[in-house]
């Protein structure tokens, strides 16, 4: 069979050679690599190859005529002049600038993450609040809570680190931990290592912790979109529902915990559907609302910070 291989990049045309049976793509690779390195020398004197120039590859030994050995010096004397030239003409350029050439040769868009998020986020709530207030019995949300609301919207958050939304981020990351803390706990107390009288009271300051943190983010989520307030204000209705009927033991309150819980899911669903719908089509299918604090004394966010 004859093979013909393209040598490096800068050679316009390749060579070729008989081989008696089929040759790997890896084995033709270092016949080249092998090529451009018993010729170099030729390349460097600027003399002519002599009549055939052997290649030892993989125990099995390649020859080049002298035809196309004149073939591959000449391409390869262009190429070094051509390097050479260019070397000489291009302006020196110093390390950060390369480094910044790279980073911005690596920049690819990459999908939104808080659809991920916020479907993790909606299901896993939905599932875990269903469960207390009553509509579905035993602990279905533990495995949920670690996998998909736990690690896949940690996940999500570190994507939105790479997107530049320290919002989304920290959200995410956040409640993604938030899960997988709940999660462990539950464990431990299934498998009998927290006291059963200590349970309500652990729960109640769990849930209390994360509200303040929430009622935080539900300050900065009015400079988001609407749907994102609401996320975070249903939210916030269901952690400190939940704080109060742990530590009060009322099962009537935590039921109303678990369904407000229930909303805050659908919101959350709402919002993950909206961005995968948004990002599939030519126009907005589903809108997401303005921004509730976008100005501050009449002058706009953006002009204010001119």
């Amino acid at each position: 069979m004859v093979v013909s291989i393209l040598l490096q990049p800068g050679m316009a045309s390749t060579f070729q050679f008989l081989a008696d049976e089929p040759v790997s793509a890896r084995v033709v690779t270092a016949i080249a690599e092998h090529a451009i390195g018993a010729l170099r020398p030729y390349v460097e004197t600027r003399s002519d190859p002599p009549s055939a120039v052997n290649v030892d590859v993989a125990g099995r030994t390649f020859t080049l005529r002298r035809a196309e050995s004149q073939s591959i010096l000449r391409e390869t004397q262009e190429t070094d002049a051509a390097y050479e030239t260019r070397e000489r003409v291009t302006v020196p350029r110093s390390r950060d600038d390369d480094l910044k050439a790279w980073d911005a040769s690596q920049r690819r868009p990459i999908a939104n993450p808080a659809a991920l998020g916020l479907g993790a986020l909606a299901l896993t709530t939905f599932v875990f609040s269903s469960h207390y207030a009553g509509l579905a019995p035993g602990l279905t949300w533990v495995g949920v809570a670690f996998f998909y609301g736990g690690l896949a919207q940690f996940t999500a958050g570190m994507w939105a680190f790479k997107t530049g939304n320290t919002f989304g981020a920290t959200a995410f990351s956040t409640y993604g931990a938030f899960w997988l803390s709940l999660a462990a706990f539950m464990v431990l107390v299934l498998a009998g290592w927290v006291s059963s009288d200590q349970v309500n009271n652990d729960l109640g300051w769990f849930f209390l912790s994360f509200g303040i943190f929430n009622a935080c983010m539900l300050m900065w989520s009015t400079r988001t979109n609407v749907v994102t307030f609401l996320i975070f204000l249903t939210l916030e209705v269901t952690q400190v529902t939940l704080a109060l009927g742990f530590f009060s033991g009322s099962r009537g309150i935590i039921q109303v915990g678990g369904y407000a819980g229930i909303v805050t899911a659908v919101a959350s669903w709402y919002g993950s559907a909206a961005i995968v719908g948004n990002s599939v089509g030519a126009f907005r299918f589903l809108p997401l609302g303005r921004p509730i604090w976008s100005q501050t004394r009449g002058v706009s966010v953006a002009s204010a910070r001119r």
